[in-house]
């Protein structure tokens, strides 16, 4: 089992706070991780794990404001940066966070056209 210490993302977890106040929280650690995704990739390069973890956060984010928000904007967001980390993990052969990521973008996209 997975025990909660935050890196199950995308678990909708239930929360008594304010919905708003929720969403303005997402919303700055967007700003965060895309600052970090930039700086990422300036000193490692686009194609490095670590990058693609950023991008993965990006996604997460974006997955949550679309739950929040219901806005096909964010689903499509979270989709794109998921599937970008999802390509890096996949050339490095990083097969627990492939597997992390690839399942938060099932749970976007049920359908399976990822």
């Amino acid at each position: 089992g997975l025990n909660n210490t935050g890196m199950s993302l995308c678990d909708q977890s239930e929360n008594s706070e304010d919905p708003q106040e929720q969403n303005e929280k997402v919303l700055q650690a967007l700003d965060l991780f895309q600052e970090a995704l930039q700086g990422r990739q300036k000193v490692l390069g686009e194609k490095h794990p670590l990058t693609a973890d950023v991008l993965r956060n990006v996604g997460i984010a974006h997955q949550k404001l679309y739950h929040q928000t219901e806005k096909e904007e964010h689903r499509q967001n979270a989709m794109t940066n998921l599937r970008k980390a999802c390509k890096i993990y996949q050339e490095n052969s990083h097969k627990a966070a492939l597997d992390k990521a690839t399942e938060c973008l099932t749970a976007l996209d049920p359908s399976g056209s990822t």
